[in-house]
């Protein structure tokens, strides 16, 4: 089992890195951004259908998880947007990234996940990890929209894995294709329809080539949603969660370094150093 585990944790890290690295491809070469998660959702909705062989077993049960992502999930995505419009990409990023906060303490405080003092070690030496290797000097002034925007994105972020898991844990890991085949295709939908009225473009610009980007990240996005709700129900989500985010930062770190040739300062380089300290205070 702890081997199963580490594999999933695995797939889920590199499944999350390669969102970042499609993401960083497409929004170089294109700007339509509801039209492109449009797409995510509509591929992501594609590997849960595939997963589920096409049979959707609904029960009413699940609406209220289903529609309590949704909300959150659209929310997310609008005030993720807004927040990087209106402050600091870099300061924005940082702090939706501390979202993991939310599963985590859902999973001591409700879920009774057990704890120890390496535990906290880990959480903290991940919380500066963050920091650190999202520090940048000469941010944006800080403004009352960016933080209203920053807020609601740091919330409903927490929120989506928070119910994600719930979800799997109260139903004993099933329904996973219904949950979330439901929640992208609403998401395709809307972000479709948004796309269609406020992104004005000709339909002959909206199909082409770099939507293979899009398609990929939306594979990617499925991929780690279903493995995240798989080991929802074979680990600890207070550990889970922050072992993806530090994980997560040194994957991306080396495909910044590697494939794009990126350097990184002193500070960052012990941020990077300091999410592998906690990953392995977190699996002691």
């Amino acid at each position: 089992m702890i081997f199963m585990n580490a594999l999933f944790l695995l797939i889920i890290i590199v499944t999350l890195t390669a969102q970042n690295v499609f993401k960083k491809a497409y929004s170089s070469k294109k700007k339509d951004v509801f039209w492109y998660n449009g797409i995510v959702s509509f591929a992501a909705a594609a590997v849960f259908l595939i997963f589920s062989k096409g049979k959707l077993d609904f029960c009413k049960e699940i609406f209220p998880y289903i529609i309590g992502f949704s909300v959150c999930f659209m929310i997310c995505m609008f005030s993720s947007l807004m927040s990087v419009k209106t402050g600091s990409l870099a300061l924005s990023s940082l702090i939706i990234s501390y979202s993991l906060i939310i599963p985590t303490l859902h999973g001591i405080i409700f879920l009774k996940n057990p704890t120890s003092l390496l535990f906290f070690i880990g959480i903290s030496l991940l919380i500066v990890s963050i920091f650190l290797v999202n520090f940048e000097k000469g941010e944006k002034k800080i403004t009352k929209k960016w933080l209203i925007f920053v807020t609601l994105a740091f919330i409903c972020n927490g929120l989506c894995s928070t119910i994600q898991s719930t979800q799997q844990i109260k139903f004993n890991g099933a329904y996973k294709s219904e949950f979330m085949f439901t929640v992208y295709s609403l998401g395709t939908i809307i972000m479709c329809i948004v796309s269609l009225i406020f992104e004005k473009q000709k339909t002959a610009e909206r199909f082409n080539k770099y939507n293979l980007f899009a398609l990929c990240c939306g594979i990617a996005n499925g991929v780690t949603n279903l493995f995240v709700m798989v080991l929802s129900t074979r680990m600890p989500t207070s550990v889970m969660f922050p072992i993806i985010s530090a994980g997560s930062i040194l994957a991306t770190a080396a495909i910044s370094f590697f494939v794009y040739k990126e350097r990184f300062s002193k500070l960052q380089i012990l941020g990077i150093l300091m999410g592998t300290a906690s990953i392995v205070c977190l699996n002691i």
